[in-house]
């Protein structure tokens, strides 16, 4: 019994590392991942506390369960059995790290951290190279060119640039926040991922980043000179390179620019949020959204978009179309909840993952594609699951809390 106990922890350990190196695995292997660590934890680890994982993995279930629901009422059932199961990770994951536990889900997390910065840098290398080797860092190609490639090309792995800047924004916040530990030459593999972050230049992505930088100081004011330094260098490398100054300067110019990355996003988003008065309060459903905004793009003569077969660009818009405005405030009460919860517990790096996540939303309809949901589901996963709750605390601060209201009621009726 003892060799097998052994076994598994080293299968787990290695699964740590294996799943930092998410970024090199391709799209079709990552569900793999998944269902080897569900299977290790079930295997290992046979009971959940069923009541716990609902309590503490509830931001993520909420979810999945109400999509899942919406397709008794969807009208492309099929559609919507493919975004389903595309959202598995989102239940699978929470399950899997619940079951381990919390000292297993550390190392876990340990483990991960190392592979996933290390992983990180080694991409932005490939990047830089793989740009140069465009012909796109010195002007004969655009950036927008090699961009293309690297969505559909770049050696086979077809990941979008926008899932790519999250990666390097929450390696850039786990450095920050792991002060050393864990990464090798934290200062070096800052800088690189820096640096291919602002190449990449998705505007949504380095606003949310700076925005937890503001959090961070908020935090720790010591650490002001190095932020401000960090957001300094940002802004100095994005306005040093041309084509990524003008792709800023795009969100200061008033006037509609159809032609444009901005102006066509504010042109999705103006039919999306048209929808929505049409989606009643419980939403499309899950496999009907992308029809209905088909329609309303042709309605509007915007065909590229039906083309190009455009999402809403806005993760609230897109889960407001889909399970109406009652599922959004439910899930938006989750996250809350979720981020006061993190706060109490002292899980700075989780309300700050969050944080950036909640602004990401903005300009993307991030949790429509298999990568979003991946990395969404087991960063979540982790920061939830590797901290054990100081649940008293917040508990007592919320009893204090209507303690005082009906403190202030009793006073008030009795003046």
């Amino acid at each position: 019994m003892e060799s097998v106990k052994l076994f598994f922890n080293d299968i787990l350990n290695k699964l740590g590392y294996l799943f930092g190196m998410f970024v090199f695995v391709p799209n079709r292997i990552k569900p793999y991942l998944v269902l080897i660590l569900f299977l290790t934890s079930v295997i290992k680890y046979r009971k959940a506390n069923i009541k716990k994982l609902i309590k503490k993995g509830l931001p993520l279930f909420v979810l999945f369960f109400m999509y899942f629901f919406s397709l008794f009422y969807t009208n492309d059932l099929n559609l919507g059995i493919i975004l389903i199961i595309r959202m598995l990770p989102i239940i699978i994951l929470p399950f899997a790290f619940s079951v381990l536990g919390i000292n297993n889900t550390e190392i876990f997390f340990s483990n991960f951290k190392t592979t996933f910065i290390l992983c990180l840098v080694t991409y932005s290398l490939f990047i830089l190279f793989y740009l140069y080797k465009l012909d796109c860092l010195f002007g004969n190609n655009s950036l927008n060119y090699g961009y293309s490639y690297i969505t559909n090309e770049f050696y086979g792995l077809n990941d979008h640039p926008i899932y790519i800047s999250s990666y390097y924004c929450l390696g850039l916040l786990l450095i920050i926040y792991e002060k050393k530990k864990n990464i090798f030459f934290p200062f070096f593999s800052f800088a690189i991922i820096l640096f291919g972050l602002i190449l990449l230049s998705r505007k949504g992505s380095i606003i949310a980043f700076i925005a937890t930088l503001i959090y961070y100081i908020f935090l720790n004011k010591k650490q002001l000179f190095k932020i401000s330094f960090i957001i300094l260098a940002s802004l100095f490398f994005i306005f040093s390179i041309p084509e990524i100054k003008n792709r800023f300067l795009e969100l200061t110019i008033s006037e509609k620019k159809s032609t444009t990355s901005t102006g066509i996003r504010e042109s999705i988003l103006e039919n999306a949020f048209k929808l929505t008065s049409k989606c009643k309060f419980i939403g499309f459903g899950a496999g009907s959204v992308q029809k209905e905004l088909n329609k309303e793009y042709y309605e509007n003569k915007n065909f590229s978009f039906v083309k190009e077969n455009y999402n809403a660009h806005n993760q609230y818009l897109q889960i407001i179309l889909t399970i109406g405005f009652i599922g959004f405030l439910v899930f938006l009460i989750t996250l809350i909840y979720l981020t006061i919860n993190l706060h109490f517990n002292k899980n700075y790096f989780g309300v700050a993952t969050v944080i950036y996540f909640y602004i990401l939303f903005n300009t993307e309809s991030y949790l429509q594609r298999q990568n979003g949901i991946f990395f969404f589901s087991l960063i979540m996963s982790l920061i939830i699951f590797s901290k054990k709750e100081k649940e008293n605390k917040f508990k007592f601060w919320v009893k204090k809390q209507f303690s005082s209201l009906r403190t202030y009621k009793f006073f008030y009726e009795n003046k």
